[in-house]
């Protein structure tokens, strides 16, 4: 019955073919309704000419001829010829005639899914309004498309439905039931968000609407890229209760150039001092982008320019240097140039450069020497030596690093503070006492940061065998690395017990393989250990300046709670700040450059400085100041996250296993097809109209019927 489908696709093979015409025909046939099934009686007419054409009453008549030479031409045809011809056009007419009424009949075909409910439903709408909706499709950016679609939706339904709206954002103002039009409005005023929901977050927003609304039918329409690196709808295994119609739109290019991160070569930089900045660029895309330009702009004015060449899916670094001119707060921004997607082409970073560093020195008998020498006449350094036993816990944030330099012992509370101390940011260095298994007075302390610990005595000499210069306490100290330095002696050490974890360096190495000079990660500081005292009966290391100056310096020197140069916005909703007075009844404000957003951050006193906390105030990329009576006291940063950059998606085909995973019939897939979302929405609740291809079909019959007719004629016999 079927016999007149064609199929466009060429099959690779006559088995494929005509398993692909079985399939196709079958799931017509199942899924095919009629609108006025009772036009159907009228196939029973088709009887009548099979009758006639079985009883055929008419008797042949006899002609005699005398003689067959008389006859110039005699057209012969044989019977069974003549009745196979008349069986086909009789086939003919009987198929034409069953289409036509066929037709009639108003035939539909169904989709293998549920049709879409009627009565009151509520129609819940996702519009996926992240950043990766930037991306261009086949009828504008796909943020465009999502927005025509939820109002084809809208417009699928009458004005007195209700409607829900969700966006990435989950926000309150779309938190509410709204008929047809105030729905329209709210989609319209949708705007991109730089959050990002799975498909998880997603369908339990959905799940507690439904439990709300106990009573009310959900229809949900989830409109958006399905982007694999977010929404990710594949991995999710939800309990769906309700119709569920999967919206996909596809990106015509997944091309995209992103700045990945920023980080700096040192930790802390001074006036006057170069910072060496590494960009990390990637490419999303499927080809190679060149000789790519990178901006560096720093207190609105351009600081460095750099360029650099990525290869498709990978990532590279470019490196642009900037020198500090003074002290001070610095608000940078890193940008490339790159369309259409552009949220991720500028990065924003920020700097508080001061002219001092704040260096304690604990001490039991008496201030240690060297350090008084190194530090107390630099003006680069605030210096204070002081008893252990003679320092007040809650001022030791006030310090950028502290030397417990030959303590004898230390008390519980002290260990308690340093360690808190060390947690949020501070940099201790430990410098052991000259008399056996004093050391053993920081264990304790150093247990409990889960860094390296002291061990046995040795008294043996030794001398200092190895200095890794390349470690960051010897960055820029010489130009060149130094070879034949005489190195200074160890009479006695304590050995140092290293946990091997991968926050450990050794800086120098004595000849027995033990460490001098250790540095370890604590928290978010950073502890060093000397395994000798500094005293002349311990060792002759101070004698040596070009090995013990840079980096006990250098320690000082980039030592310090030091900010990150940015934040990730709606990730990080509090930070801390490194201000020295207490907050006390201060107001903060937290306010962009631009001006044009002001709020007052919650605030109180921590550790490490005092913490300020937001919530979801900040959601917006870009620097901002922390003011205090119009003083700006820390400058901020906040960048989007780049997880939005990789534009890769879901395949129908993807989602399409997805939901046969499932095994859930509620879940369909709409494509529109160049067409309307609500005319689609009409054709899958009525189902596909068919009345055309059978009035085809029945013309194509006639035409048969004519060419059989027509060139199907007598075999023709010339007699002598």
């Amino acid at each position: 019955m079927l016999s007149w489908v064609l199929f466009l696709a060429k099959p690779q093979s006559r088995k494929a073919a005509i398993f692909n015409f079985v399939t196709f025909a079958d799931q017509t046939l199942l899924q095919m309704q009629f609108l006025n099934p009772f036009v159907l009686f009228g196939l029973l007419a088709l009887v009548i000419p099979v009758l006639i054409h079985l009883f055929n009453f008419k008797k042949p008549k006899r002609v005699y001829f005398t003689n067959v030479r008389f006859l110039r031409e005699l057209k012969l045809e044989t019977r069974r010829r003549s009745q196979l011809k008349h069986l086909i056009i009789l086939l003919m007419r009987l198929l034409a005639f069953a289409a036509i009424i066929i037709a009639f009949a108003m035939p539909v075909r169904k989709s293998g899914g549920e049709s879409i409910p009627h009565g009151k439903p509520l129609i819940v709408v996702y519009i996926d309004n992240s950043f990766s909706m930037q991306a261009p499709g086949s009828q504008g950016l796909l943020f465009e498309s999502a927005v025509r679609n939820a109002t084809e939706v809208a417009g699928f339904y009458n004005p007195s439905d209700e409607f829900y709206l969700i966006t990435n954002d989950f926000s309150p103002a779309y938190s509410r039931i709204v008929n047809r039009s105030d729905f329209n409005s709210l989609v319209t005023s949708v705007q991109y968000s730089p959050l990002s929901r799975s498909a998880e977050e997603i369908f339990e927003r959905v799940e507690d609407i439904s439990r709300r609304n106990p009573a009310r039918q959900i229809l949900f329409y989830m409109i958006s890229d399905f982007q694999s690196s977010t929404i990710d709808i594949t991995f999710s295994e939800p309990d769906i209760k309700w119709e569920t119609f999967l919206l996909p739109l596809n990106a015509v290019s997944l091309d995209n150039l992103y700045i990945d991160s920023v980080w700096m070569d040192i930790p802390v930089v001074r006036p006057g001092q170069i910072v060496e900045f590494t960009v990390r660029v990637g490419n999303a895309g499927s080809s190679a982008s060149e000789d790519i330009p990178v901006t560096l702009t720093m207190n609105g004015r351009e600081a460095a320019v750099g360029t650099v060449s990525v290869a498709a899916g990978s990532k590279e670094n470019v490196i642009l240097a900037f020198r500090i001119p003074t002290e001070g707060n610095y608000h940078g921004v890193i940008i490339i140039d790159d369309h259409p997607v552009i949220f991720d082409d500028r990065f924003h970073i920020s700097l508080k450069v001061s002219q001092q560093r704040s260096v304690l020195a604990l001490h039991s008998d008496k201030p240690e020497p060297s350090l008084v020498k190194l530090f107390a006449e630099d003006s680069l350094f605030h210096f204070d030596s002081r008893p252990a036993t003679q320092i007040d816990f809650a001022l030791l944030r006030n310090y950028d690093i502290i030397f417990c330099s030959g303590l004898r012992e230390l008390s519980g509370a002290l260990a308690d503070a340093l360690a808190s101390y060390a947690r949020d940011g501070g940099t201790l260095v430990m410098i052991p006492h000259s008399a056996p298994d004093a050391a053993d007075a920081y264990n304790t302390l150093l247990s409990s940061l889960g860094v390296a610990t002291y061990g046995a005595f040795d008294t043996a000499e030794v001398r200092l065998g190895s200095v890794n210069f390349d470690n960051t306490l010897f960055k820029g100290v010489y130009s060149e690395k130094p070879s034949n330095l005489a190195m200074p002696m160890i009479f006695r050490h304590s050995r140092i017990n290293m946990t091997g974890s991968a926050g450990e360096s050794v800086i120098m190495k004595m000849l027995n393989e033990n460490p001098l000079l250790l540095s370890a990660s604590a928290g978010k500081g950073q502890v060093f250990l000397f395994a000798s005292s500094l005293n002349p009966l311990s060792t002759n290391l101070v004698a040596h300046a070009e090995i013990f100056v840079p980096p006990v310096y250098n320690m000082a020197l980039y030592s310090g709670m030091v900010a990150p140069l940015y934040y990730i916005s709606g990730a990080d909703r509090s930070v801390t700040i490194n201000y020295q007075e207490g907050a006390g009844q201060s107001v903060f404000r937290i306010r962009n450059l631009e001006g044009t957003q002001e709020f007052i951050p919650g605030h109180r006193n921590d550790p490490s400085g005092i913490l300020l906390f937001f919530e979801d105030q900040i959601s917006r990329a870009g620097n901002y100041q922390v003011l205090l009576d119009e003083a700006e006291v820390a400058p901020l940063a906040f960048n989007y996250s780049h997880q939005e950059s990789d534009l890769r998606a879901d395949s129908e085909k993807e989602i399409r296993q997805w939901i046969d995973r499932l095994g859930n019939k509620s879940v369909q897939i709409i494509r529109s097809g160049g067409r309307s979302v609500t005319e689609k929405l009409q054709e899958l609740n009525d189902g596909v109209k068919l009345w055309r291809w059978f009035v085809m079909a029945a013309l194509l019959f006639l035409a048969a019927e004519v060419l059989l007719l027509r060139f199907w004629r007598r075999k023709s016999i010339k007699t002598t």
